[in-house]
């Protein structure tokens, strides 16, 4: 299937031009899944269209929001997206996949090897609270990215700890992102971080965001909490 024309008539609606390079290796990510995503359980999108602008194109859309940024955790990165999309488009940046599921990470190591990132690409099994006090990953990150892993308060507490202060959190979020707002006021508050600004965007037409948060100061030694309690019990 290819996907190259697909691929650049979306990112050309984001204003966002990948070179050559870039296109092939997203094209060849994107036939990588067409082809093996459903049978191992990555995805259930076989509508090329349909693969290309969400798994790839929507991913893409945060590169305005992450050129400055030197080293990006991607968590619950799936299938690998946003994070190697992203990766193949922000050449002088370090990605850490965190993927807890050890047969999608296998996938993404492939990728990862399949796409030649190996030099800065990386994927990681354990769990993001565990991560989160690490010290070679608590507060070492400028970015983390995030799609589909949980609600805004509970992605505050998992996500925050990677970040050094100043760094930013992008939450790839829907329509209800407003709400979850509302709803992280205390998660905020406690992992010290404010909302920095909401990113619009249209993807063919379907109005998207991306929730920017902006990490003020060190983290508390108290979080993130015992692993799966912010899912659980959201602060």
């Amino acid at each position: 299937m290819p996907f190259n024309r697909l691929l650049s008539a979306g990112l050309a609606s984001l204003n966002i031009t990948p070179t050559a390079k870039q296109l092939e290796l997203l094209a060849r990510y994107a036939s990588n899944m067409f082809s093996e995503g459903e049978t191992r359980g990555l995805t259930a999108l076989k509508d090329p269209e349909k693969l290309a602008r969400e798994l790839i194109i929507d991913a893409v859309s945060a590169v305005p929001l992450l050129r400055e940024a030197a080293h990006i955790a991607d968590l619950g990165s799936g299938g690998g997206t946003p994070g190697l999309p992203l990766a193949i488009m922000l050449e002088n940046s370090r990605f850490t996949l965190v993927e807890s599921n050890q047969r999608k990470a296998r996938w993404i190591a492939e990728q990862i090897a399949d796409l030649q990132l190996q030099d800065r690409v990386s994927v990681s099994t354990k769990r993001i609270e565990e991560l989160g006090r690490d010290s070679a990953y608590r507060q070492r990150c400028d970015a983390v990215v995030a799609k589909a892993l949980a609600a805004l308060p509970a992605l505050v507490e998992l996500a925050v700890p990677l970040l050094r202060v100043q760094g930013q959190l992008c939450a790839y979020k829907g329509s209800k992102f407003a709400q979850e707002i509302a709803d992280s006021q205390r998660a905020l508050r406690e992992l010290r971080a404010q909302v920095h600004s909401v990113y619009h965007y249209s993807l063919e037409g379907m109005d998207r965001v991306i929730v920017q948060i902006v990490k003020l100061q060190d983290t508390p030694k108290i979080y993130p909490r015992r692993i799966g309690l912010p899912q659980h019990s959201p602060l």
